[in-house]
C-alpha cells in the first residue's frame, strides 16, 4: 500500500481512509477528510471499493501507485488498480486481476468496456468491476467475452436447395400482427416441403410461427444481395437487431425470446427442450445504460444459471460481452454493512 518516498510512505487518499478505518491510524489532520472530500468527491466511494478488496486479504496496487513505484508493472491505462490473491505478492507473482469501479448511477460505454476487458484478458488477468450503490454497498462482477455456440449448421453453409426452400417457405407465409405463420407444408420446385430448419420459429397450430426479426435475419443470411456488415453498422435500430439474431443463427444456436428474463433473446446450444438456454443475449441498443440496470439483469441471469451478454458489432464481426457473478469466494464486498 502506498509508495516509498525517501524514508516515508506516500498514500493515496483512499489508502489513508483504509488505514484509519481498518488499521486504527489517525487522520493526517483534524480537517483532512473534510478538505479532501471537498476537492475529491469520489473519495468515499473509492475507499469502500478498496476496503472490499483489502478486507479479505487481497493485495492491491492502485494505478497511480504502480506508475510511480512499479513502472515495470504493465496494466491497462483505464484500470483503477491491480489485484493479487492474498497468498501472492507483487514482488514475485503475477497479478490475478485488474480492477475498475463505478457508482450504480454511472452510465456505461459498452464498447469501451469490451475493449478494456480484452486488454486485461490479453495480459492473463481477470477483468473485475466493482459497483457502489447509494448505501455504499459494493458488489463485484467479472467481464469477459462470451462465445454462444450451438450444434446447428450455420445457415450460410446449407445446401443451395435448402436455402431456396427456406426462402420459398417465407414467400408462402401469411402475415400476422406479430410476424408470419407458415402452413405445415408448402410447394417448392414442384415438391411438397416441410419447413427445413425446425429450430427457427415455434410450432403453432400445425404450422410454424416466425417473428419479424427471424424473417429479417433469414433473409439477411440467405438472400444474395444482403450485406451483413452494412446491416450491423446501420443507423436503423431494427437492422442492428437483425444482425445480432443472424449472427446467433450463424453460430448454430437455437434462439427464443428472452422476454421472461428481461432481455431480448435466450440462446440454446442444442435442441430446444433438451436443455436450458446457457445464454441471455441483449442488443447494445437495448442494453442498460447505467450500472444499476446492468447489475439487475446480471444478477437475474446468475440466479437462473445463465450468462447474460451484450452483443456488440465490431470490424471483425459480432462479439458478446458477458457480465458474470464471480465464484462465492471472490465476491468482494465492503465489510461494514449499513
Amino acid at each position: 500500500m502506498g509508495w516509498p518516498v525517501g524514508d516515508a510512505l506516500l498514500l493515496a487518499p483512499e489508502e489513508v481512509v483504509f488505514c484509519h478505518d481498518h488499521r486504527e491510524r489517525p487522520w493526517p489532520s483534524d480537517d483532512w477528510l473534510r478538505l479532501t472530500i471537498a476537492d475529491d468527491p469520489s473519495l468515499l466511494q473509492r475507499a469502500e471499493v478498496l476496503a472490499a478488496l483489502r478486507a479479505p486479504g487481497n493485495l492491491v496496487v492502485l494505478r497511480d501507485t504502480a506508475i510511480r513505484s512499479k513502472p515495470e508493472l504493465r496494466h491497462s491505462a483505464t484500470s483503477w488498480a491491480v489485484r493479487w490473491h492474498r497468498e501472492k505478492h507483487p514482488s514475485r507473482d503475477e497479478a490475478a486481476a485488474e480492477v475498475r469501479w463505478a457508482a450504480a448511477e454511472d452510465s456505461i460505454d459498452w464498447p469501451a468496456l469490451d475493449e478494456w476487458s480484452q486488454e486485461v484478458e490479453s495480459a492473463g488477468r481477470i477483468a473485475e468491476f466493482l459497483v457502489v450503490d447509494e448505501e455504499f454497498a459494493v458488489v463485484t462482477y467479472r467481464l469477459r467475452r462470451a462465445e454462444p455456440r450451438g450444434d446447428g449448421t450455420a445457415l450460410s453453409r446449407l445446401q443451395q436447395m435448402t436455402k431456396q426452400n427456406i426462402l420459398t417457405g417465407l414467400s408462402n407465409a401469411l402475415p400476422t400482427t406479430s410476424g408470419v405463420w407458415l402452413p405445415p407444408e408448402f410447394e417448392s420446385a414442384g415438391e411438397r416441403i416441410i419447413w427445413p430448419v425446425p429450430h427457427i420459429g415455434i410450432p403453432l397450430h400445425d404450422g410454424r410461427m416466425l417473428s419479424d426479426a427471424e424473417v429479417a435475419a433469414l433473409q439477411l443470411l440467405l438472400e444474395p444481395d444482403a450485406g451483413s456488415q452494412a446491416v450491423q453498422c446501420s443507423e436503423n435500430r431494427a437492422d442492428r437487431e437483425t444482425a445480432v439474431l443472424a449472427d446467433l443463427f450463424e453460430r448454430g444456436c437455437a434462439v427464443r425470446s428472452g422476454f421472461k428474463y428481461g432481455t431480448r433473446w435466450r440462446a440454446y446450444a442444442g435442441a430446444i427442450g433438451e436443455a436450458h438456454a446457457p445464454w441471455l443475449v441483449q442488443t447494445a441498443d437495448a442494453a442498460p445504460t447505467d450500472w444499476a440496470g446492468a447489475c439487475l439483469v446480471a444478477r437475474l441471469a446468475a440466479g437462473v444459471n445463465k450468462t447474460w451478454c451484450v452483443a456488440l458489432p465490431t470490424g471483425d464481426g459480432m462479439v458478446h460481452l458477458a457480465i458474470d457473478r464471480p465464484p462465492s469466494d471472490a465476491r468482494w464486498s465492503n465489510p461494514q454493512r449499513r
